[in-house]
This record gives C-alpha cells, structure tokens and sequence, in this order.
C-alpha cells in the first residue's frame, strides 16, 4: 500500500477553474472594485516576508506575480534557478502543475462553445471504446470528467503508471480504461482525481483532430502571447526542480510524462501566466478588449455555486489551505509535482489575482512553506492584515524506511562477519562437519533481492529513474535494502569459498 501511494503530493489540492458557462456581453475592464493600496513600503514588506519563507522552507526559487484588473501590479523571481545557480527571474520557467487543469478545461469550454462537443454527451460518444473496468464507468459524461464527478478514485490518479514517459494521452487513457474503476454514482458526490484530466485531454483530441498540445498552443496559449509557455518542447532552460528529502534540499529530474500533458505538466513563467490570470479576471476577455470564445462564455465567479450544479468547473473552492483560517474572500488553484510546486490565487470581489511558482516539493511536512501558504500570507499583506504563524512540522512516517534500511545494513554485515569467523574457528578446529559452499537461506536472499530489483519496475509500471527522482525519501532507502542484500550475499559465498579452497576443498 506505501509502494502503491509513492507518488505523493506535498499538500491536499484544492483545484480548479473559473470558466463557467453562458452568455455574457461584459466588455473588459468593466467592472469596478475598490483599488487597494500598493506602494513602495508594501512591497518591501512583500519581498522580506518571501525571503524569510523561502530560508526557512529551504526552497531554490521563487517567482510571484500579483495582478488587479488587467494591469501587473508586481512582479519579481527570487533565488536561484538550479541550472549554474543563475538567478529567478520572472522569466525563468516552471512546470506549474494542476494548474494545467484550468487550460484543459478552458480548451472544453471553447469546444462545448462552438458546439463541436456538449457536457451532457457520455464520453463514450466521442471515444466508443470508452468504457472502464466497471459498468458504471461507460455512463460517465463530459461534465463529470470537468467537475471531478466521475467516480474515478483520487490516489488512482497518483499511480506510478500514470507518470511513466512511454505513455501519450491515448494510450494513457486507454491503460485507464483497462485498469481502473468507478468508486460510485458519481454524480453531485465531487472529488479530485488526475484521471479525469487525462480523458479529458485526450477527448479534446478526439474531437479537434489535433494533439492536446498542439490545440492549447494555437488556441489558447498562442492568442494570449504566452509565447514562452508549452509542454515538452518549453524544458529548455526550466528552472531545476527539487525535493526536501530527510531536511536536505535535493535536485532531481522527473522524465517528463507526456501522459500527463493536460493534468499536470504545463510549463510556463510569471510573465505568461499573468496575462492568463488577467483573462480570468475580467470574463474571458483579453487586453486587446478581445475574447478567445466565439461567444465569450466565461462567467464571473459564483461562490455560492456546489460541485454538479450547471456552469460549474471542477473544484473552484475557497482556498482552504490548513495553515491559515482567513482566506480573504481568494479562491485558488493548487499545483504540486514530486519536485514543483504553485499556486494561483484569484479574488474577483476585489479584482485581485496572485501566481506564485517554486522549484521545490516539500511532501514530508506537514504543514510545509509552499506556494500556496506564501500566497495566502501575501494576501493578508495586501489587505493590511497580520500573516498567519505556523510552525512546520516533520512527519515521523518518513524516517520509517531509513531506520528499516540501517537495522538491516546491521544485520547483514553482522551475517557477514558471523560467516567469516565460523570458517576461522572451522579451520583452526578442523571440524568440517556442516560446512556447505552455499545456504539455502543465502539462495533465497539473493532470489528475492533480484526479483525484487527486475521486478519493481514491471509492477509500477515505471523506471527506477521516476522512482528515485520522484520519492526519494522512500525508494531510496528500499533500492539500498535490494542493492546491500546482494551484495552481502555475493560477499558471504565469496569469503566462504576462499576459506573452503585453503582449507582444501569441503564436500
């Protein structure tokens, strides 16, 4: 069960969108809020407050972006990338994580706009293969996929076969289809799965004829000059991502999953994504007074709206984040890879939007400093009120598999030093009585060690690279336990067939 959840996320997300469907005719720019104070002395308070988090987070770099209306009012990277220690600029580029989600769903959003596909239809329409593992799994609709009402199962969608590089949108849905199931009758009962991302990237596919990647650049990233935005063919130059593994800050590389292309791997900077965070804000419509839907179909955000309810996308709650219990009126979207981590932040009463991108995941503290608890604190900072304090605080889960892995080490070697002075007082005693070249419990050791090292990968379906990169707090220690086993046994059998050659050979 601890090897199935290896992939895990540093926080519980809170995920979503804001792109609701109707009609609307309300130009940018036209709504009207009361302007909040941003001068000089907030903005140096921004920067030391950022400063002192990220020291005590222990996190590489950081870029922020903070937006009202359609106008940036501050922006700046901080620390380092981890490529030749150059600095963060608000420039510099992140895999941003579940914040992905809100393009693929806004990709559905212009889809169901232009009548080329409606949330009632069942996803088996447009993908007649589509059908799970369960019965109830062929009736799931489009609207379930967008609103995380489908029944698919949430850790299902941290399985290690979902981040493996060999698998596309296709044939990732297609391993979906085979393997998993629905946990219930989904409809109004909401809750957060990756899986449903995955299908609904590949059904956007399906109906333009045209890569996931392919159409989000030409329709959504490319009209709203996110030029240095993208997918796989944006990682030239990407901040290093890094993890906290035992209270150590460690660089570690994931192979890209293009399996994951519309869940959770986005690549994009502060610059961009403040241009997104603008369309948000103010009903879909860009600077240029232009709307990327052929009838601008983005909504304001209603609050009062629930899970299932009509023109409601995946789950837009207020930001819940369990280091602070005022919010500030902010609803957010929440990213976090095995070593990225983001938050994007909106306000629409007060016409306020936060992104804050990290190069760092920090899975073993809870709570632990992530974008989303520097944003919420920025929040408060923003409106004049004192950031909350909390203490993170290690959980003592992760110091399980080290100690396993010492405690074995021990015996192993002790195993090893036993073998060697029975063969000295054997050859001293002349009694060979019992003395074999190999055990049988040596054989079995080595066997289960070998199957253990060829067969892990074949099980989760992913490399030894994924897993080391991607939790190493944990697969580290059991590649230690695999590896030293073997080795303990090669050493023992060589030692005793040493001894047993001088003493003239044993039968």
């Amino acid at each position: 069960m601890i090897i199935k959840k290896i992939i895990r996320k540093s926080n519980v997300l809170v995920l979503s969108t804001i792109l609701l469907l109707n009609l609307v005719g309300i130009s940018y720019g036209s709504s009207t809020s009361e302007q909040i104070l941003f001068d000089t002395h907030k903005s140096e308070k921004i920067e030391q407050y950022i400063k002192e988090k990220m020291s005590e987070g222990k996190i590489p770099g950081l870029s922020i972006a903070i937006v009202e209306n359609d106008e940036v009012l501050y922006q700046k990277g901080f620390g380092k990338t981890g490529n030749g220690r150059s600095d963060v600029t608000v420039d510099s580029t992140f895999i941003t994580g579940s914040i992905t989600k809100s393009f693929t769903a806004l990709a559905a959003r212009q889809l169901i706009g232009q009548n080329l596909m409606k949330e009632t239809d069942e996803v088996k329409k447009y993908i007649p293969w589509f059908t799970l593992s369960k019965p109830d799994g062929e009736a799931i609709k489009v609207k379930d996929l967008m609103n995380h009402t489908s029944g698919l199962l949430p850790a299902s969608g941290e399985e290690a076969y979902t981040y493996n590089a060999k698998y596309s949108l296709k044939t990732l849905t297609e391993e979906i289809n085979r393997s998993e199931h629905t946990q219930y009758l989904f409809e109004n009962d909401a809750q957060y799965s990756n899986l449903n991302y995955i299908i609904l990237g590949h059904l956007v596919e399906v109906v333009t004829g045209k890569s996931y990647t392919e159409y989000v650049q030409g329709n959504i990233l490319k009209p709203l000059n996110m030029s240095t935005s993208g997918f796989e063919n944006s990682l030239e130059g990407i901040t290093a991502g890094h993890r906290i593994v035992y209270g150590f800050t460690m660089k570690t590389e994931v192979p890209y999953p293009s399996g994951l292309v519309s869940s959770n791997y986005l690549v994009s900077n502060i610059s961009d994504l403040s241009k997104y965070i603008m369309l948000l804000l103010n009903n879909g419509y860009t600077k240029s007074d232009q709307s990327i839907f052929q009838d601008n179909v983005l909504y304001p955000i209603d609050v009062s709206l629930e899970p299932g309810q009509p023109y409601y996308d995946i789950l837009w709650n207020q930001n819940n984040s369990t280091s602070q219990g005022n919010y500030n009126g902010f609803y957010g979207a929440i990213g976090s890879t095995p070593n990225y981590n983001s938050a994007m932040l909106i306000n629409q009463e007060k016409r306020l939007g936060i992104i804050i991108l990290t190069n760092q995941s920090n899975p073993y503290n809870i709570p632990a400093i992530t974008a989303q608890t520097i944003a919420n604190d920025i929040t408060d900072i923003l409106l004049d009120q004192t950031p909350y304090v909390f203490e993170s605080k290690s959980q003592i889960s992760m110091w399980f598999f080290p100690i396993f892995a010492f405690v074995l080490t021990i015996f192993m070697l002790n195993e090893i030093i036993k073998t060697y002075r029975i063969l000295l007082d054997t050859r001293k005693s002349k009694n060979f009585e019992g003395i074999k070249y190999i055990h049988g419990m040596e054989i079995f050791r080595g066997i289960i060690s070998l199957i253990a090292y060829f067969g892990f990968p074949i099980v989760f379906d992913n490399s030894w690279r994924f897993f080391v990169a991607a939790n190493p707090e944990v697969v580290l220690p059991i590649l230690w336990i695999i590896v030293i086993n073997i080795l303990s046994v090669i050493t023992t059998l060589v030692i005793r067939l040493k001894m047993i050659r001088k003493l003239g050979g044993i039968k």
